[in-house]
C-alpha cells in the first residue's frame, strides 16, 4: 500500500462521506458547491482549485461525476467536462490538486496547417510546436503551461474544425461562437470519461446536502465502522509509523470525537499500547504515530480500537520492516 493510496483514501472519505463540520458551510469556497445543471457536488480542495481559475466554467466546465478513487491508480479523482482533477497529497500545499494530461491520453493526429507556422502571432513554449493567433492569446490570458501543459501538437483540422492539442486540453476555434468567445476547450474530461470505461453510474445526480442531513439526523449514530492505514506499508528495522484513521456511522458519515488507542505488536513479542492524543476530527479522521526499532524483519501488527459513547468498533493494520 503506497503512501499516495493512503493518503488519497483518505481524502476520498473526506469529500465523499464528510459533513460534520462542513455542513454549514456547503455552497461556499471552502465546504462545498452543487451545480444544479449536472447535479454533482464540488468539494474540499476540489472546489478550491476550481475556484482559483479565472473563469472555472470556460477552463474545466461543469462537474459530471464525485470525487472517487480509481482504483487503477490509486488516486482521488473527480471529472469535469473539460479535465479531470487529480489528487497529489504528497505534492507541496497550493500543488496538491493538478489537472490530468488529458491532451496527451486522447491525442490523435489530424491534418496538419502549417501556413499558420509563420505568422508574427506566433510564440514557442519550449516544444517543436508553434501556439498562434488566437490560440495564442487564450493561452497567456488563461494560465500558460500551468493551465494546459506544453502544446504536442500544431494548428490542425479535425472534424471540420481548427484544433491545437496541449497536455491538459484541447483548444478549438469556434467561428460560430461570439466574439471574444472563439476559443473554446474541447470535453476532454467527457471524452476520456467515456474511453476509459469508468462506471456510467458515477455520472447518476448526487442527493443534496439537505437530504444526507436529514437521513443523518433521523438516525443517528448507531453503529461504528473503524478503519486504519500505514503510511508506510514497507520500512527498515528502526523508525517512525504512522497510522491514519477513519470511523464513520452507519451510513458511512463521519464520527466526530471519537477516541482512538493503538495495540502495536513487533514480531518479537514486544506490545506496546498508545492512546491517540486526537480524537477523530468532522471528517472523522485522526493519526497517531509512534517510534519502533526490531532486531530483524517481520511483520508489525496495529490493532486499532475506537470508542464512542457506548459503542466501540476494531480492525487491524500492519506494516513489514524489510531492511
Amino acid at each position: 500500500m503506497s503512501r499516495r493510496f493512503v493518503a488519497s483514501f483518505l481524502l476520498l472519505l473526506l469529500i465523499t462521506f464528510g459533513s460534520g463540520g462542513w455542513r454549514n458551510s456547503l455552497a461556499q469556497s471552502g465546504g462545498g458547491k452543487y451545480f444544479e445543471e449536472t447535479r454533482h457536488w464540488v468539494r474540499g480542495e476540489f472546489l478550491i482549485k476550481y475556484s482559483s481559475a479565472p473563469d472555472p466554467l470556460r477552463l474545466f466546465g461543469y462537474p459530471i461525476t464525485p470525487a472517487f478513487l480509481d482504483k487503477t491508480t490509486n488516486q482521488v479523482i473527480q471529472y469535469f467536462q473539460k479535465a479531470r482533477f487529480e489528487l497529489h497529497p504528497e505534492a507541496p500545499p497550493g500543488e496538491q490538486v493538478q489537472l490530468s494530461q488529458l491532451g496527451n491520453f486522447l491525442y490523435e493526429p489530424g491534418l496538419p496547417l502549417s501556413s499558420f507556422d509563420n505568422s508574427p502571432t506566433c510564440r514557442n513554449f519550449g516544444t517543436e510546436y508553434n501556439v498562434c493567433m488566437a490560440f495564442v492569446e487564450f493561452y497567456i490570458q488563461n494560465g500558460g503551461e500551468a493551465q494546459f501543459g506544453k502544446p504536442i501538437s500544431g494548428l490542425e483540422l479535425q472534424n471540420k474544425r481548427m484544433v491545437q492539442y496541449f497536455e491538459n486540453a484541447r483548444f478549438e476555434w469556434r467561428s460560430d461562437y461570439p466574439p471574444g468567445m472563439r476559443v473554446a476547450l474541447g470535453d476532454l474530461g467527457s471524452e476520456h470519461f467515456y474511453k476509459v470505461g469508468y462506471d456510467r453510474a458515477l455520472l447518476l445526480a448526487e442527493p443534496t446536502e439537505f437530504t444526507a442531513e436529514k437521513s443523518t439526523a433521523a438516525k443517528g449514530v448507531l453503529g461504528l465502522k473503524v478503519r486504519a492505514y500505514p503510511l508506510q506499508a514497507v520500512t527498515s528495522l528502526n523508525g517512525t509509523q504512522s497510522i491514519y484513521i477513519v470511523v464513520q456511522d452507519q451510513s458511512l458519515l463521519p464520527v466526530e470525537g471519537v477516541q482512538i488507542t493503538l495495540d502495536v505488536r513487533t514480531p518479537d513479542g514486544k506490545q506496546s499500547l498508545y492512546i491517540v492524543r486526537q480524537r477523530t476530527n468532522a471528517a472523522g479522521m485522526t493519526q497517531s504515530s509512534f517510534p519502533f526499532a526490531l532486531d530483524s524483519v517481520g511483520i508489525v501488527q496495529v490493532n486499532v480500537t475506537a470508542t464512542y459513547k457506548d459503542l466501540q468498533a476494531k480492525t487491524t493494520t500492519s506494516f513489514r520492516a524489510w531492511w
